[in-house]
């Protein structure tokens, strides 16, 4: 008897979540809006110096804060507030006090891209946990047949009108060097609606490794390194190479949670096997890949301005050159101005800024600020995240910061908040059938 009512009691409760799941599922739809407003990252121009990147997302606030009001806790508002706090100590406290009003520009516009960030995360959280297994997957199979459709030149004509008509102007650049392509991949390299290849390779690896955080198994980590690989050879971008490398992490993890350290072995055999296959079967791929690199390395001897210099070599010279100089605060947020007074590269200062948003975080606000940042994001993290997905988060973070610029973006924090409600939601028990006692 008392089996039977525990039984009847998990059906009730498995019946209510499937009436909440069903009512939350009509933000599905307003999901997966956002989501490419991330991606996207369309900017609203008001005039050529004067914009708002991401403006979808940021207009949506307002709407965002009614929704979700029973929702935002008195941690979120503290996080916020800890946040602007060491925004505002950077643009007060940092050299360059005649670029005052740019940097608490930068305080607003960080501080909007972390709370438009929040609030995306709690709109998928309202979701069911198969539905939002299901978005990804449908907009990771989005992001690879529109890039397959590109390259056989369907969409391109598209994808570049829309390219010009969003990006072409204010602080945005639309990405065209038909050389470098032909050099790396031996075609035009696809950007999907977005300014570079980069972004659009930054947004598969998000939406992919989300739909696989959410369900570590076999099965799905293998099809995710064959669409990682596909993916790469068509926009012969390295940061796929860095997602491959991080499901591997994850992958481990869950089979270390779950002591099943026999699969360890089997895991590695087997990406190992999928991704030489790929190397294999996809001619003088690796070659170009090699040569990138080596390129790179030989360039950054001679300060060239290249896709790695950029994300890897020349911000961090540029972090030890503040740093050394202004190590309490560095030089602001937003204190791209104030980057010439301290970098020794000689190159311009937008350069030696570079694409890396780890290294902007300590260009920006030194180690006070940087550390200060790192502690609060973390507490408010562990609120949600057992230790194992803190884990996880701090290596998608760190893998994920080296590819991308933009540290004020709505783009970069969108990311940042989907990959913490995704490894929350990824805690949770997934449903399974429950018969009604008999």
């Amino acid at each position: 008897m008392a089996n039977k009512a525990e039984q009847l009691t998990a059906f009730k409760l498995r019946s209510n979540s499937d009436v909440k799941g069903e009512a939350g599922s009509g933000h599905a739809a307003l999901v997966v809006i956002l989501m490419f407003a991330v991606y996207l990252e369309i900017p609203l121009y008001f005039t050529e110096t004067f914009y708002v990147p991401g403006a979808i997302l940021v207009f949506s606030i307002p709407a965002l804060l009614l929704i979700n009001r029973n929702l935002i806790s008195k941690s979120d508002l503290i996080f916020v507030i800890e946040i602007g706090a060491i925004l505002l100590l950077t643009a007060f406290y940092s050299p360059g006090t005649e670029f005052l009003e740019h940097k608490l520009s930068g305080v607003a516009q960080t501080t909007v891209a972390i709370v438009g960030g929040i609030l995306l995360a709690k709109e998928i959280g309202r979701l069911r946990r198969v539905t939002a297994e299901k978005i990804f997957f449908c907009l990771t199979l989005a992001l690879l047949i529109g890039t397959i459709l590109e390259v056989l030149g369907v969409l391109s004509g598209v994808s570049d009108s829309f390219r010009e008509v969003a990006y072409g102007r204010g602080g945005y650049s639309v990405y065209s060097n038909e050389e470098r392509d032909l050099l790396l991949a031996g075609f035009s390299r696809p950007k999907l609606f977005t300014s570079e290849p980069s972004l659009l390779a930054v947004g598969f690896f998000v939406f992919s490794t989300s739909w696989l955080l959410l369900l570590t198994t076999m099965k799905r980590w293998l099809l995710f390194l064959a669409a990682t690989m596909l993916m790469l050879y068509f926009t012969a971008s390295p940061i796929l190479l860095i997602s491959a490398g991080i499901s591997v992490f994850i992958k481990y993890l869950n089979q270390y949670r779950v002591k099943k350290t026999g699969w360890i072995g089997v895991i590695a055999t087997l990406g190992i096997i999928l991704v030489i296959s790929f190397f294999v079967f996809s001619g003088d791929f690796l070659e170009k890949i090699n040569s990138r690199f080596s390129n790179a390395a030989s360039g950054a001897l001679i300060y060239e301005i290249s896709s790695e210099n950029l994300r890897i070599v020349f911000p961090y010279l540029t972090a030890a050159d503040v740093l050394s100089s202004s190590p309490i605060f560095g030089v602001g947020i937003s204190g791209k101005d104030v980057v010439g007074l301290f970098s020794t590269l000689p190159i311009d200062p937008g350069h030696a800024l570079g694409n890396n948003n780890l290294a902007a975080l300590f260009i920006y606000m030194g180690l006070v600020g940087g550390l200060g940042f790192i502690y609060f994001f973390y507490r408010y993290s562990r609120l949600s995240l057992a230790p194992s997905h803190q884990l996880k988060l701090m290596i998608l973070v760190l893998g994920f910061s080296q590819m991308m610029g933009g540290f004020e973006s709505p783009r970069f924090w969108g990311y940042v908040f989907i990959f913490i409600e995704v490894l929350r939601l990824s805690q949770s028990t997934r449903p399974k059938t429950i018969e009604l006692p008999r």
